[in-house]
Formats: structure tokens, sequence, C-alpha cells
């Protein structure tokens, strides 16, 4: 679907290496190997671009709501107004986010990114991007983050970091450490990959092991949960 997509936006078939939809719309956002620093807008169906943008390094990543686009490069972030496409504000000398690490909300307006502190602690930026001021700072690992994901409602984020044996939820906007979960020792990866069911009840996580994909249900009193 994806291929079908760029060849309607893009008369040269450029070679593609980020494409973000805006939920089940024609508004789709591109990024080209040929081009890493420009953003293209497009309007698949029609097979027409709607505007682009120029940024000073790479682009890393890009998020779309429906108020919000954000573009993540390495040492800043872009937000603009999903209507327009204007730029209503520039986030910049984050820490360094060399992969784009970055998540956002898709019925409200929170963007989180991670920044490291000089005592090795990890923490998660909680930016609210209709007032576009910070909202929380989550104490999140105790080593480099490796994946950020809200769930549907944008009540709960779930973190893991690059050891690959804790993904911890915590409430948005509070920051409140909700539910632990932990792997077996002898189940250690590189990298874990959280991702919420549509209802909310459940965490699945996938690794880039051997390991299959686990699930936990986020009922209960207690704070700390096997998957």
């Amino acid at each position: 679907m994806f291929l079908f997509l760029m060849y309607l936006c893009s008369a040269d078939t450029e070679d593609v290496c980020i494409v973000e939809r805006l939920f089940s719309s024609s508004l789709v956002a591109i990024v080209s190997l040929k081009a890493p620093r420009k953003l293209k807008v497009c309007h698949f169906k029609k097979g027409t671009e709607i505007c682009n943008y120029s940024y000073s390094n790479t682009i890393l990543a890009v998020k779309l709501n429906r108020q919000r686009l954000i573009v993540c490069l390495e040492e800043s972030l872009y937000i603009h107004n999903i209507r327009d496409m204007k730029v209503l504000h520039t986030i910049r000398e984050t820490p360094p986010n060399p992969s784009g690490l970055c998540a956002c909300q898709s019925v409200m307006t929170t963007v989180t990114w991670p920044i490291r502190e000089v005592q090795q602690l990890e923490r998660v930026q909680v930016f609210d991007t209709v007032n576009l001021r910070a909202a929380n700072m989550i104490p999140a690992h105790d080593s480099p983050l490796a994946a950020l994901a809200f769930d549907a409602s944008g009540t709960k984020l779930a973190t893991a970091s690059e050891k690959g044996t804790v993904i911890r939820v915590f409430s948005i906007p509070e920051g409140q450490k909700l539910f632990e979960f932990r792997r077996g020792s002898k189940e250690m990866c590189e990298h874990l990959f959280p991702a919420f069911s549509m209802e909310g009840l459940y965490l699945s996580a996938s690794s880039n092991t051997e390991t299959g994909p686990k699930r936990s249900p986020l009922l209960g009193q207690d704070t700390l949960e096997k998957y």
C-alpha cells in the first residue's frame, strides 16, 4: 500500500525512508533518502503535493494527530498546525536523540521524547502541543530509552529501555507509575517494542530476538507484573 501511495505522490519515485499517514485520511507525510532534510505533505488520492518544508538537519521521525504534525531532528522538534502546516513552535537544543525517538498522542495533543541526565537517569519530557509548554518530566529508566508508546486514549505511556528487561507504564500527564512489567534475565534482548490494545486493557511486547510477542493485562492493584 505504501509503495502505491509513494508512486502517486512522487513522479520520480524517490526512495522513501519515512511515511506517516493521518489515520485513514488522504494526508501523507513523506521524507526521502535523496532529501532527508525535506518533508513533503501529499494528498495521495489526488496525487498532489500540498506543501513541503526544509529543516536544518536530517529528519528522524514524523508524528501526526488531528491537530498537530511533529517533526523530530536529532537535537530539535518542530510543531506544525495540521490545518495549515504552519510552524507553531520549535523546541531547540534538546539532548541528542540520534534515533529520533518520540511519541505523539492520537486523540490528544501531547508529545514525548527522552532526556538523559548526568546521573545516567533517562527521563521522558512530556510537552503540551496546544498550550505550547512543558507539562511534565517523568523519570523512566536508568539506561537509554529504546521505545515509547501511548495507548489509544492518550492517558497511558509505555516506556522501554535498551536493556530490554523492563517496561513501565505511566499515567499522562501526571507521570505516575502505574505498572512495571519485567522479563527474566535469561530473556534479555537488545530492544523491546510495547504496544497497547485498542481498549487499553492489555499491553503486548515484541523484541528483536527469537522471543515471540507477549501480552499482559493492565488490571489489578499490583505495580509489578510479569509478561
